[in-house]
């Protein structure tokens, strides 16, 4: 059985939003262009959305965060 999510106020959500962000710039600077891209576009967009708000409340970095979501990205749609 899934937990259910409380509501954040919206201090919280900022805060997740910010996280997000500097994710998604970190990403833009140390990957290739494509995995920054997938980042947004790809069908895996809304999970890695809700995993770096788990991150984020793990206390993790972003360059950890980011480094997660680009292996993530990258086995998803490696070359065959």
């Amino acid at each position: 059985m899934k937990k259910k999510k409380k509501p954040l106020g919206n201090r919280a959500q900022n805060m997740q939003d910010e996280f997000y962000g500097l994710v998604y710039d970190y990403i833009c600077l140390e990957y290739s262009r494509n995995i920054s891209i997938l980042f947004l576009e790809s069908e895996l967009a809304a999970s890695i959305e809700s995993s770096v708000s788990e991150y984020f409340w793990g206390g993790n970095t972003v360059p950890f965060v980011a480094g997660q979501m680009a292996n993530r990205i990258k086995h998803k749609y490696r070359k065959k």
